[in-house]
């Protein structure tokens, strides 16, 4: 199907989506509110035509600077079948920050980062069965892939010495061995072509 055709079958279905649909790229881009996302997700994957059975990606963008809704989920949706894709972007409000989980639709929306999008920019995903953290430690603090988060000018955590002053992390926040070097000296280091003695 063309891209007309897709958006055309999306609008008989659900004739009040906002009509801001974009390709750039060559890829399509409709926009869905978060009330109907299930509802139009389940459409998408279910219509023979469309036949969208596979959720390739979850991911979020902050638009603090624009000065319109501060989030967008994004959903990356592919039909392995007619070899065509489409985009969703799903405004989420900041005082509101949740959206529905996907994963009564695709099941790969249980792994397709949404525990990281939970972590990282502080998005609920409202029936989602395990939004157990990954990447962050349990003690952290803060949303870090939203523009408001300070950076501090100064290095990550993950990059010093214990006897090193914190940028901000809670105390006891420093994963590394307090022997590990900072940088390696590269003047000592082996080329990849000597071998060890």
């Amino acid at each position: 199907m063309t891209h007309e055709e897709i958006v055309a079958r999306v609008r008989a279905r659900f004739p009040d989506l906002p009509r801001n649909e974009r390709i750039f790229r060559d890829e399509l881009e409709l926009s869905v509110p978060r009330e109907q996302l299930l509802e139009v997700c389940r459409f998408l994957r279910d219509d023979p035509d469309l036949a969208f059975d596979l959720l390739q990606e979850v991911t979020a963008v902050d638009w603090l600077p624009k000065g319109r809704v501060p989030f967008d989920g994004i959903y990356h949706l592919w039909s392995v079948r007619h070899n065509h894709g489409l985009h969703l972007r799903v405004p989420i409000p900041e005082d509101d920050c949740a959206c529905p989980s996907l994963v009564p639709v695709w099941e790969a929306a249980t792994v397709a980062r949404t525990r990281d999008l939970r972590r990282l920019f502080g998005i609920v995903y409202s029936g989602h069965p395990d939004l157990r953290r990954i990447l962050l430690p349990h003690d952290w603090q803060g949303w870090p892939l939203r523009k408001d988060f300070p950076l501090g000018g100064e290095e990550s955590f993950y990059t010093k010495q214990s006897s090193e002053p914190f940028a901000g992390e809670t105390p006891g926040m420093v994963p590394r061995r307090p022997d590990w070097p900072r940088f390696p000296d590269r003047g000592k280091m082996a080329s990849h072509k000597e071998q060890p003695k």
